[in-house]
């Protein structure tokens, strides 16, 4: 018996392409990880990531990265971002 609950790890992704695809599949498969949130330039573009990739329907949509950074419900950000961009 452990004294201590298991928390879960709320991460937001930053960003839609291709490694994000990698990425939400590690999150997924993690125990104690979700997707809380998804943004993109686009929240179709977000939307349609999340649709694809499993993301939980309570993850929230982001149409802009700044909503998401600011989100005090996210513990970890992922940036799959170009380089230029963090």
């Amino acid at each position: 018996m452990s004294l201590v609950e298991p928390i879960t790890i709320r991460f937001g992704i930053v960003g839609c392409a291709e490694i994000a695809r990698k990425v939400s599949r590690a999150i997924n498969l993690a125990p104690n990880a979700q997707i809380a949130a998804v943004a993109s330039r686009s929240p179709e573009k977000a939307g349609a990531f999340a649709k694809a990739n499993n993301v939980p329907a309570e993850a929230k949509i982001y149409g802009s990265y700044e909503p998401l950074l600011d989100d005090p419900d996210i513990d970890v950000v992922y940036l799959l971002l170009t380089c230029i961009c963090h």
